[in-house]
């Protein structure tokens, strides 16, 4: 469920963490998606959290979607399925996003 309720509705809160998806992961354009209302609802949910994490699976980075929705700096945290190339591992540490992974 998307869309101004939805919006306004996270607005009211505070949250501790945020857990969410993305679309994709451009080394130079950040995390991105696919639709203006889901890019709105991350950008919401991460104004009004304390820890923001990204769970993004490998095939996710290097993949250029339609809407930038938030720069590194933006998130706390991204948990994903392997290790991250040289280029995304040292633009996340220069970011200080922390990177989980098993």
């Amino acid at each position: 469920m998307i869309g101004p309720h939805t919006l306004e509705f996270a607005r009211q809160f505070h949250y501790d963490i945020a857990f969410m998806g993305i679309g994709g992961i451009d080394l130079d354009l950040g995390l991105m998606d696919y639709q203006e209302p889901e890019a709105m609802l991350r950008r919401t949910l991460v104004r009004h959290c304390a820890r923001s994490v990204v769970l993004a699976d490998d095939g996710k980075f290097g993949h250029r979607t339609f809407i930038n929705t938030l720069p590194f700096a933006a998130i706390t945290t991204l948990v994903t399925n392997r290790p991250l190339s040289d280029e995304f591992a040292t633009r996340l540490e220069k970011d200080h996003v922390d990177t989980l992974y098993p």
